[in-house]
């Protein structure tokens, strides 16, 4: 994403940004495949009754990699999950104080989006944008959005992989049990 200084400045020039970093920033890249709207997969944004996590993982399994979800304004209640995150998809709401997740959950999971890692793959290349994360009824997760698995002390061939190019921008989370964002074993994350 060219407008990003981390991502735009020749390495010499990084320093002036970050003086931490000692090796070029890498961003997940720009969206240019098709954006799939959780409407057409059945989210009925302000409706409590519903359950539109159902449709927002719909949404994120059928897109492609370069491909975003986009989420229009509204509240939508989400009682079942996580939200598994998929590499490469991003997902995209109408504006940060327009679109809020309400988690509302009779059991809790670890978090309302979560981005699993395994011994041999991350979840790489996502930007999460323009929406709020907060608890409703019901029990709360640990988390509200979460990256990795902190497995970074186990053996070697138990560990699990990086998590890279995470992008969250514009983002509220609010009201969970431990952490609002939980990043572990995860690399260029801004």
């Amino acid at each position: 994403q060219t407008s990003d200084p981390y991502c735009s400045q020749p390495e010499t020039e990084m320093a002036a940004y970050d003086a931490g970093l000692s090796e070029r920033f890498e961003c997940p890249p720009k969206v240019i495949g098709k954006t799939r709207s959780v409407d057409s997969f059945g989210a009925t944004s302000d409706d409590a009754s519903d359950d539109d996590a159902l449709a927002l993982q719909a949404a994120i399994d059928a897109a492609s990699v370069s491909d975003e979800v986009y989420v229009p304004r509204g509240t939508y209640h989400l009682k079942t999950g996580p939200i598994l995150l998929k590499s490469g998809v991003s997902l995209r709401g109408e504006s940060q104080t327009g679109v809020l997740f309400l988690g509302m959950y009779s059991a809790a999971p670890m978090a309302v989006f979560y981005g699993p890692t395994s011994t041999t793959t991350g979840t790489n290349d996502v930007t999460l944008s323009n929406f709020r994360v907060d608890q409703g009824a019901g029990t709360s997760p640990l988390a509200g959005i979460r990256f990795g698995n902190g497995k970074w002390d186990a053996p070697l061939d138990e560990q699990h992989a990086l998590s890279q190019r995470i992008r969250l921008e514009n983002i509220t989370v609010e009201s969970f049990e431990r952490f609002g964002i939980e990043l572990e074993n995860v690399r260029f994350a801004e």
